[in-house]
């Protein structure tokens, strides 16, 4: 309770579906969750994606673009409560190579913090 969503984005109800970190024991302050995205060929695009954080112990939610096993910096981030929304977010990627996109979350100090 107070923390995450009660629905899904796409369909606002509770019968839908998204990804999210669990923040309860046995997780610790600094765990991280990554999901990976198949291998995308280079070029320009615009990546988009719903994200909600919501609780008093949010911590980070990350993106990076991944090169073979390259993490590399994110390229996008966001950190502590967003309100018990669904927020929006965009970022430009122009890759000369094949990459990965890589959505990282990090767990916080207390159970209240899933992203």
């Amino acid at each position: 309770t107070q923390t995450g969503p009660t629905s899904d984005h796409t369909t606002g109800t509770d019968q839908g579906w998204y990804l999210y970190i669990e923040t309860s024991s046995p997780q610790v302050a600094g765990d991280t969750a990554r999901v990976l995205s198949p291998d995308i060929p280079a070029g320009t695009l615009c990546l988009q994606f719903w994200y909600h954080m919501y609780g008093t112990h949010v911590d980070t939610l990350n993106v990076y673009l991944r090169e073979g096993t390259t993490l590399g910096t994110a390229v996008w981030t966001e950190s502590g409560t967003q309100g018990n929304q669904w927020n929006q977010a965009q970022v430009s990627i122009t890759k000369a190579a094949t990459f990965k996109i890589v959505f990282e979350g990090v767990r916080g100090v207390g159970y209240r913090g899933d992203i």
